[in-house]
């Protein structure tokens, strides 16, 4: 296994885990990790010419980035956007595989 594909994985456990009650300290973790992970994510993809999966990238860093943090009043707005960052990361592996 790669290190693209395991910190994909990663990032998505990570965005999966946010769903449940934490303490910040938690998601401030989350934030640095999704943001760093995206970023090496983003030049992998612009390597491979992958425009799409680039881009996805770095509106995941963009969004998750612990330095300008975008701020939702509650955690339930939050709930959908990790869900669909998660899902898509996941998503992001069969692309490096080929299949889609």
């Amino acid at each position: 296994m790669s290190i693209t594909t395991l910190s994909r994985i990663a990032a998505a456990i990570l965005l999966f885990i946010a769903l449940i009650h934490l303490p910040i300290g938690y998601y401030t973790f989350m934030r640095i990790a999704v943001t760093c992970i995206a970023a090496y994510n983003a030049y992998e993809a612009r390597n491979d010419a992958n425009k799409l999966w680039m881009m996805f990238f770095i509106v995941a860093a963009i969004v998750f980035n612990p330095i300008i943090p975008i701020y939702l009043r509650h955690k339930s707005e939050w709930m959908p956007v990790d869900i669909f960052f998660g899902v898509a990361f996941l998503v992001s592996m069969l692309n490096k595989r080929g299949k889609i």
